[in-house]
């Protein structure tokens, strides 16, 4: 079975949604999805305010042991959910990265 990945840009700044790209409805985020050959599924997540001419730092992320991109990149846990939706918290863990790595 193929492994479905995740991958991030981390650093940005002028607003610009990128080609494909649409703005997510709970950050302020842009979000693309793919769907490549034999099922595989990508999952692309930049800052809302992108700006290709700064650097940027790619983070690509696979998901673990058969694990769905949203268990993977986390949410809050009400009882009752599903306890892989709390094992990674990826999503957060890179808007955290993206906070204290800005190039200013």
């Amino acid at each position: 079975m193929l492994t479905p990945f995740v991958a991030f840009i981390l650093l940005a700044t002028p607003p610009a949604t990128l080609p494909g790209f649409h703005r997510s409805a709970w950050f302020d985020e842009q979000v693309r999805e793919e769907w490549l050959a034999d099922g595989v599924r990508v999952v692309v997540n930049a800052p809302a305010k992108y700006d290709p001419a700064r650097p940027t730092r790619l983070v690509i992320y696979a998901t673990p042991n058969g694990n769905t991109i949203e268990q993977t990149l986390g949410s809050t846990t009400p009882a009752g959910t599903d306890w892989h939706f709390n094992i990674q918290h990826v999503a957060a863990q890179v808007r955290r990265l993206r906070e204290v790595s800005l190039v200013q």
